[in-house]
Parts: structure tokens; C-alpha cells; sequence
């Protein structure tokens, strides 16, 4: 019983919360949202799942190139992290803040004319 309890709790733990530095992560988009003075638009893909990927490094966030349908917004680019502590990760630079929080990445874009943002969940394999 001694032992099993331990065991047990291990089980529990998910695979999220022993993510690390250099663990790739995979997104499903759950929302891609424009707004702007005069019209906020969120994208509709008609129920086609959006999927990216991205690597954790120690000092930056690196998004895949993407494929066909599959390029997305962040395709290609890095930014630069400024806060790690285990699940919880911040990066941004000139175009850009993403946040990630156990599981939830949100990505926003502010300029003179809009805010663009992207919510997605993600697990790492």
C-alpha cells in the first residue's frame, strides 16, 4: 500500500505538466479572431481542424514552416523568450506577444489598425 499510493499519483501526473526546454509542441487553433475600429471578423475554416507546431528552445519559440492549407499566421517565425517557469512561457518581439499557460497559447498581433489574435490548445510529443 506504501508503494502504491506513490504509483499511483505518478500516473496521475500528465504529460503537460512534465513538459521541458526543447519539447515540441502541437496546436489545434480553437479561434482566430480580428479586431479592428469598425468590424471585428473571427475566421471560420468550416470545421477543418488548423494545426501548427512549435519548438521550445531556452532562449526562443520557433513555429514550423507550415504546408499548403496548413501555413498558418506564425509560419516560419521565432521569438525571443522572456519568461519561463515550467508550463508557463512568454515570448514577444516587434510583431508580436504569445503567452502559453498548460496547454493554452495565445498569440496577439497589435498595429494602428487592428489587434489579431490566435487561441489554440496544444500538447507536447
Amino acid at each position: 500500500m506504501k508503494i502504491t499510493l506513490p504509483l499511483l499519483s505518478l500516473s496521475l501526473i500528465s504529460a503537460q505538466s512534465l513538459a521541458k526546454v526543447d519539447d515540441v509542441y502541437c496546436c489545434n487553433e480553437v479561434r482566430i479572431v480580428q479586431i479592428s475600429e469598425k468590424q471585428t471578423k473571427e475566421y471560420d475554416f468550416a470545421n477543418i481542424t488548423r494545426k501548427f507546431n512549435f519548438t521550445r528552445e531556452a532562449t526562443e519559440i520557433i513555429f514550423d514552416d507550415g504546408s499548403g492549407w496548413q501555413r498558418h499566421y506564425l509560419s516560419e517565425r521565432k521569438y525571443p523568450v522572456s519568461f519561463q517557469d515550467g508550463e508557463v512561457f512568454q515570448a514577444s518581439d516587434d510583431t508580436g506577444a504569445l503567452f502559453y499557460t498548460n496547454g493554452l497559447l495565445i498569440y496577439s498581433n497589435v498595429d494602428a489598425k487592428r489587434v489579431f489574435s490566435v487561441i489554440a490548445r496544444c500538447v507536447t510529443y
